[in-house]
């Protein structure tokens, strides 16, 4: 049963999708805030515990702290993938864009990166209105319809922000 805690230390899920899994299952972030909290407290070193809360910390808006959660992961373990993921996106998150390209960038255009993390790059890029970059990287991974309409969906994300 996802519902609990002790599944987040137990299950190999992208982080995620477990957040994903504990939102659905709870109803909604401040419970899968709470779900992530006791994982934390069950299994305080283990990563996946860690990113769980940070991403419910963002899907509640609160960037900073859940960049702290990142961050705590990086520097128990320095390569966490999925953590350095979730720090950018956070970072994106919270408008801090040239810190998040600067976060996954390295990551995400390494010879082994997979289609998530260079997509997740472009989405900062097109946030970041670098659209240049932005269709570089869509287009390596996508088709030319998905491609486009990421493209026009950030066009249309600058054209309504201030």
């Amino acid at each position: 049963m996802i519902g609990d805690p002790r599944l987040i230390v137990a299950l190999d899920l992208p982080n995620r999708a477990l957040a994903s899994a504990m939102v659905e299952r709870l109803g909604d972030a401040a419970g899968a805030l709470s779900f992530a909290d006791q994982a934390v407290a069950l299994a305080p070193e283990e990563p996946r515990a860690a990113t769980g809360r940070g991403v419910a910390l963002d899907m509640l808006g609160r960037h900073s702290e859940a960049q702290q959660c990142y961050r705590d992961v990086l520097a128990r373990s320095g390569g966490d993938r999925a953590a350095r993921n979730d720090l950018a996106l956070s970072l994106a998150l919270s408008g801090k864009y040239d810190e998040a390209v600067a976060t996954l960038a390295p990551l995400a255009l390494s010879s082994d990166a997979g289609p998530q993390l260079r997509q997740n790059l472009a989405v900062i890029y097109g946030l970041q209105e670098d659209s240049a970059r932005a269709e570089k990287l869509s287009r390596i991974d996508l088709d030319e319809m998905a491609a486009a309409e990421n493209l026009a969906l950030f066009a249309r994300l600058h054209v309504a922000s201030p």
